[in-house]
Protein backbone atom coordinates (compact mmCIF):
# COMPACT_ATOMS: atom_id res chain seq x y z
CA UNK A 1 0.00 0.00 0.00
CA UNK A 2 0.78 4.02 -0.61
CA UNK A 3 2.43 5.54 2.09
CA UNK A 4 3.08 9.24 2.62
CA UNK A 5 6.59 9.90 3.51
CA UNK A 6 7.01 12.38 5.86
CA UNK A 7 9.43 15.53 4.91
CA UNK A 8 10.49 17.57 8.17
CA UNK A 9 8.47 21.11 8.05
CA UNK A 10 12.51 22.44 8.31
CA UNK A 11 13.49 20.33 5.42
CA UNK A 12 14.44 22.90 2.48
CA UNK A 13 16.11 21.03 -0.90
CA UNK A 14 20.34 20.37 -1.01
CA UNK A 15 21.67 23.28 -3.51
CA UNK A 16 24.54 22.44 -2.88
CA UNK A 17 24.10 18.81 -4.45
CA UNK A 18 23.39 20.48 -7.33
CA UNK A 19 27.06 21.39 -7.11
CA UNK A 20 28.58 18.51 -5.49
CA UNK A 21 27.10 15.99 -8.14
CA UNK A 22 28.84 15.34 -11.46
CA UNK A 23 26.14 13.96 -14.42
CA UNK A 24 27.21 12.07 -17.88
CA UNK A 25 24.54 11.89 -20.33
CA UNK A 26 24.24 9.28 -22.58
CA UNK A 27 24.06 9.68 -26.52
CA UNK A 28 20.48 8.80 -26.12
CA UNK A 29 19.43 11.88 -24.21
CA UNK A 30 18.97 15.23 -26.22
CA UNK A 31 21.39 17.78 -26.24
CA UNK A 32 18.57 20.33 -25.17
CA UNK A 33 17.85 18.63 -22.01
CA UNK A 34 21.90 18.82 -21.28
CA UNK A 35 21.90 22.65 -22.18
CA UNK A 36 18.33 23.33 -20.02
CA UNK A 37 20.52 21.97 -16.85
CA UNK A 38 23.70 23.55 -17.66
CA UNK A 39 22.02 27.19 -17.23
CA UNK A 40 20.07 25.84 -13.79
CA UNK A 41 23.99 25.18 -12.72
CA UNK A 42 23.46 21.42 -12.46
CA UNK A 43 27.75 20.24 -14.12
CA UNK A 44 26.64 17.97 -16.75
CA UNK A 45 28.71 16.19 -19.73
CA UNK A 46 26.84 14.56 -22.65
CA UNK A 47 28.96 11.31 -24.23
CA UNK A 48 29.66 13.49 -27.05
CA UNK A 49 31.59 15.78 -25.06
CA UNK A 50 33.95 13.47 -24.54
CA UNK A 51 34.11 12.52 -27.96
CA UNK A 52 32.75 9.03 -27.26
CA UNK A 53 29.40 9.56 -29.22
CA UNK A 54 28.73 5.87 -29.71
CA UNK A 55 30.33 3.33 -27.56
CA UNK A 56 28.93 0.29 -26.43
CA UNK A 57 27.38 0.40 -22.63
CA UNK A 58 30.42 -1.14 -21.05
CA UNK A 59 32.17 1.32 -22.22
CA UNK A 60 30.01 4.13 -21.33
CA UNK A 61 29.79 2.66 -17.61
CA UNK A 62 33.74 2.67 -17.25
CA UNK A 63 33.84 6.24 -18.26
CA UNK A 64 31.07 7.48 -15.62
CA UNK A 65 33.05 5.23 -13.04
CA UNK A 66 36.14 7.22 -14.50
CA UNK A 67 34.81 10.31 -14.06
CA UNK A 68 32.63 10.35 -11.00
CA UNK A 69 29.88 10.82 -13.05
CA UNK A 70 26.49 9.60 -12.49
CA UNK A 71 25.17 8.37 -15.73
CA UNK A 72 21.81 9.45 -17.20
CA UNK A 73 20.06 7.69 -20.15
CA UNK A 74 16.96 5.90 -21.54
CA UNK A 75 18.86 2.66 -21.95
CA UNK A 76 17.09 -0.06 -19.27
CA UNK A 77 20.46 -2.32 -20.35
CA UNK A 78 21.85 -0.37 -17.28
CA UNK A 79 19.20 -2.09 -15.36
CA UNK A 80 21.60 -5.63 -15.40
CA UNK A 81 23.15 -5.92 -12.02
CA UNK A 82 25.63 -8.61 -13.04
CA UNK A 83 26.86 -6.43 -15.77
CA UNK A 84 26.35 -2.82 -14.02
CA UNK A 85 27.05 -3.92 -10.54
CA UNK A 86 25.78 -1.65 -7.92
CA UNK A 87 28.64 -2.18 -5.54
CA UNK A 88 31.14 -0.45 -8.56
CA UNK A 89 28.30 2.03 -9.97
CA UNK A 90 29.25 6.10 -10.18
CA UNK A 91 24.75 5.70 -9.93
CA UNK A 92 22.73 5.48 -13.14
CA UNK A 93 19.54 7.39 -13.56
CA UNK A 94 17.51 5.71 -16.32
CA UNK A 95 14.43 7.48 -18.44
CA UNK A 96 12.07 5.28 -18.36
CA UNK A 97 9.26 7.56 -19.42
CA UNK A 98 8.52 7.84 -23.07
CA UNK A 99 5.68 9.89 -23.14
CA UNK A 100 6.63 13.04 -21.11
CA UNK A 101 7.15 15.99 -22.72
CA UNK A 102 10.92 17.96 -22.65
CA UNK A 103 9.91 20.31 -20.05
CA UNK A 104 8.51 17.67 -17.50
CA UNK A 105 11.79 15.44 -17.69
CA UNK A 106 14.10 18.51 -17.08
CA UNK A 107 11.66 19.46 -14.35
CA UNK A 108 12.13 15.93 -12.62
CA UNK A 109 15.35 15.54 -13.58
CA UNK A 110 16.55 19.09 -11.66
CA UNK A 111 14.03 17.64 -8.19
CA UNK A 112 15.47 14.40 -8.28
CA UNK A 113 18.86 16.11 -8.36
CA UNK A 114 17.87 18.72 -5.98
CA UNK A 115 16.09 15.93 -2.94
CA UNK A 116 18.94 13.37 -3.70
CA UNK A 117 22.71 14.07 -2.29
CA UNK A 118 23.95 10.19 -3.05
CA UNK A 119 23.39 8.15 -6.19
CA UNK A 120 26.71 6.30 -6.16
CA UNK A 121 26.16 2.48 -5.88
CA UNK A 122 22.60 3.40 -6.73
CA UNK A 123 20.42 3.23 -9.82
CA UNK A 124 17.14 5.34 -10.32
CA UNK A 125 14.42 4.30 -12.96
CA UNK A 126 12.40 7.29 -13.68
CA UNK A 127 8.62 6.23 -14.86
CA UNK A 128 5.39 8.90 -15.84
CA UNK A 129 4.30 8.72 -12.05
CA UNK A 130 6.54 6.75 -10.11
CA UNK A 131 10.51 6.17 -9.36
CA UNK A 132 11.95 2.76 -8.91
CA UNK A 133 15.56 3.17 -6.83
CA UNK A 134 17.89 0.04 -6.65
CA UNK A 135 20.51 0.07 -3.56
CA UNK A 136 22.17 -1.91 -1.89
CA UNK A 137 21.10 -3.57 2.10
CA UNK A 138 24.07 -3.28 4.88
CA UNK A 139 24.50 -6.85 4.03
CA UNK A 140 25.17 -6.62 0.39
CA UNK A 141 21.55 -7.42 -1.15
CA UNK A 142 19.77 -5.61 -3.83
CA UNK A 143 16.88 -3.73 -2.60
CA UNK A 144 13.83 -2.08 -4.20
CA UNK A 145 11.98 0.95 -3.09
CA UNK A 146 9.10 2.67 -5.20
CA UNK A 147 8.40 6.22 -5.15
CA UNK A 148 5.27 7.82 -6.40
CA UNK A 149 4.72 11.59 -6.92
CA UNK A 150 0.73 12.30 -6.94
CA UNK A 151 -0.21 15.94 -7.97
CA UNK A 152 -0.38 18.61 -4.72
CA UNK A 153 0.33 15.83 -2.17
CA UNK A 154 3.36 14.74 -0.43
CA UNK A 155 5.77 12.03 -1.93
CA UNK A 156 4.61 8.39 -1.26
CA UNK A 157 6.35 5.05 -0.71
CA UNK A 158 5.31 1.79 -1.41
CA UNK A 159 4.99 -0.63 1.27
CA UNK A 160 4.05 -4.32 1.25
CA UNK A 161 1.96 -5.47 3.74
Amino acid sequence: MWQPIKIPKNYSRNKSSLKKSKYLFDHNIPTSIVEDLKVMKVNVRSLKSFGKEKKDDTEVFQLARQEDRVLVTKDKDFLQHKLFPLKLSPGIIILGCATLTFKQIVSRLYNLISLCDVFEKSKVVLHEDTMDLYSLSTDGRTEMNRYRFPKNQPVEIWVAD
